[in-house]
């Protein structure tokens, strides 16, 4: 399930004609202040007409520009500033438009009052009428208030209903379980930095012994993203049916995913053409990190990168790609930045180094352990829930 949205954070995810129905809502719940004010003064008399006014509609504001300036503090500290002040010279105001203030009588222990027929009227008439337009602004605030969550919820509701369904259908595009074979193995993880990821990985199995395995990178993260990354799977699985040939199929690729993408987002991009047959690999990479291959000889760890755009960043471009001898034991790494982009409390990055250096030392008897390892290790570092990127790990192991 998406996190929950605190009660004073929702108001951010809110549109703006809500935002100012929440406003409006904010601005009657507190304006009730202001006649509450006046019937809790120590005085007799109840205020003027206009001292109620003012004092209500100064209530409402103060509270109101809170919603609308809280992500301008200057401009919202200035205009509380300005409210205040009106409150304090609330009496100077009156006798300048009245050309008099009402006079208070403060009832102590020392003083007795003698109350004019008005006076007495005034009492018994204002007072039941102040506490009646505190009644009906509470009222009419707390209907609006409702109103607005109501709405509100209604939409989190149906938005965390489409979120799940797309989560659900990314779920559904990764490989149910590790494939294996009588000649190799492969698993991956990934872990979206939100409800919906960008990343994607797969295993297609061709034949016996060809097998091809994909990673992606769609720039950003979220819904947009996580659509990006279906249409690709799509485009991948489209174009394995017209060519076998890498480098045509990484153009192919490229043109398909262009043609659907807004242009300001792509798609880094790793591929390997795994052949048991004659135990070797063909890889092409897109802007992506670095394939790393483990030799079991030796335990060294070779790059393997090809230099070529991205996907979708260009119409039309060519493809290079590169072959790599593989012997029993040995074993390709591929990923996405967010595991070498991951960062501790220091804002240091976990990095290739580090994920070398863990390569190196772990010596893991699955494609599914050594992924779930390096998963593990990444987030020990980072002592973090989330990741602040979409975080892929896919590992084949050549069995022995």
């Amino acid at each position: 399930m998406p996190p929950k949205i605190s009660p004073m954070k929702l108001w951010k995810t809110m549109e703006r004609k809500d935002v100012l129905r929440l406003t409006v809502a904010v601005f009657f719940l507190f304006g009730t202040i202001g006649p509450l004010s006046m019937l809790m003064d120590s005085s007799i008399l109840p205020g003027s007409w206009f001292r109620l006014i003012y004092l209500t509609i100064l209530c409402g504001l103060f509270s109101a520009s809170i919603i609308l300036l809280i992500q301008k503090p200057l401009r919202l500290i200035v205009v509380l500033i300005v409210i205040m002040g009106a409150m304090i010279v609330v009496e100077p105001v009156e006798t300048l438009i009245l050309g008099r203030a009402e006079h208070e009588m403060v009832l102590t222990p020392d003083h007795l009052f003698t109350l004019t027929q008005g006076e007495l009227s005034r009492i018994e008439v204002r007072r039941p009428l102040y506490g009646a337009i505190a009644c009906i602004l509470l009222a009419t605030g707390y209907g609006l208030f409702i109103q607005v969550i109501t709405t509100e919820s209604r939409k989190r509701t149906r938005l965390e209903t489409e979120i799940a369904v797309a989560r659900n259908i990314q779920k559904s595009l990764q490989p149910a379980a590790p494939y294996k074979t009588g000649w190799c193995e492969a698993a991956g993880v990934t872990v979206p930095a939100t409800e919906v990821g960008g990343d994607y990985f797969d295993v297609i199995p061709l034949s016996d012994d060809k097998v091809v395995v994909a990673i992606a990178d769609v720039s950003g993260h979220g819904t947009g993203a996580g659509i990006l990354s279906a249409m690709t799977k799509s485009a991948l699985h489209t174009e394995l049916h017209h060519t076998t040939s890498l480098s045509e199929l990484m153009a192919n690729l490229n043109s398909a995913v262009y043609d659907v993408t807004d242009k300001k987002m792509f798609v880094s991009f790793a591929c390997l053409f795994l052949d048991g047959k004659n135990s070797s690999a063909r890889i092409s990479t897109a802007g992506h990190p670095p394939v790393l291959l483990i030799h079991k000889s030796d335990r060294r760890i070779e790059e393997i990168r090809t230099p070529n755009l991205a996907l979708a960043v260009q119409a039309s471009t060519k493809y290079e790609e590169t072959t790599v001898r593989l012997e029993g034991g040995d074993a390709l790494v591929l990923y996405t930045d967010g595991i070498t982009e991951a960062t501790n409390n220091e804002r240091e990055q976990f990095g290739m180094d580090r994920l070398k250096e863990l390569l190196a030392d772990t010596e893991r008897p699955s494609a599914e352990a050594l992924s779930n390892s390096i998963l593990a290790s990444v987030r020990a570092f980072t002592v973090k829930k989330e990741f602040n990127d979409d975080a892929t790990i896919v590992v084949v192991k050549i069995k022995s």
